[in-house]
């Protein structure tokens, strides 16, 4: 079964109201006993990210589940300083920039092993040499099941992709606006910290004070 087919069914077996489900297609060879229905999924939705570096986001919407590639869901959201001025984006009124730039979580070599009746044997290793020379080796190790051999260097080179990078903890505050949710994304451009390009929202802090409505939010590089 591909992996949108098995989302619907253990979605329908939940219970669950399906909004849509629209995410890269894999072939599913695993097979699934005594886990909850929340965790089939996340499982589902982490191995489509690791044969296809596409990342995928779950939303409730109007009481009805939609599974997303994240990519696809980039927000424009507008406001009105006045009721006779025209829209203009909230970006345009950025206040309270904050950016951190961090290596914590960088991996510059992945290393793909399989656990094969006790034994670990090493599949395949991908490195940025770039980063390595720069930071120093910052390795990880992936295991992959003996069925997913022939997936393991798409894997470690996808995983390269997502992980050897800086990462970045940025907020900060804008005009609210409904559209406004984790898991979206948001195009940014602050010249104070430099921050330029496409973010995505971790997390959104609504709040309305004497009429006026304000957003807080974490941003996250992708």
């Amino acid at each position: 079964m591909n992996s949108n087919g098995a989302i619907n069914e253990v979605l329908a077996r939940a219970g669950v109201p399906i909004g849509g489900v629209d995410i890269p297609s894999i072939l599913l060879t695993k097979i699934y006993a005594d886990k909850v229905h929340s965790e089939v999924i996340k499982d589902i939705l982490d191995l489509v990210e690791k044969e296809t570096g596409v990342k995928c986001r779950m939303e409730m919407k109007e009481g009805k589940l939609f599974i997303f590639k994240q990519n696809d869901k980039i927000i424009v959201p507008t406001f009105k300083l006045a009721t006779n001025l025209p829209y203009e984006s909230v970006t345009n009124a950025i206040s309270n920039p904050s950016r951190k730039r961090t290596i914590e979580e960088m991996k510059n070599s992945i290393k793909v092993i399989i656990n094969n009746e006790d034994k670990i044997r090493l599949i395949d290793t991908v490195q940025n040499s770039e980063l390595i020379n720069q930071y120093g080796l910052l390795q990880k190790l992936v295991q992959v099941d003996k069925e997913n051999i022939s997936e393991a260097k798409v894997v470690a080179q996808n995983m390269l992709k997502d992980l050897g990078r800086v990462f970045e903890e940025n907020s900060i505050t804008i005009p609210g606006h409904d559209d406004i949710r984790a898991g979206r994304l948001i195009e940014i451009e602050e010249p104070l910290t430099g921050m330029r390009g496409k973010y995505l929202i971790e997390s959104a802090n609504h709040t309305v004070t004497n009429g006026i409505h304000l957003c807080s939010v974490n941003l996250g590089v992708i």
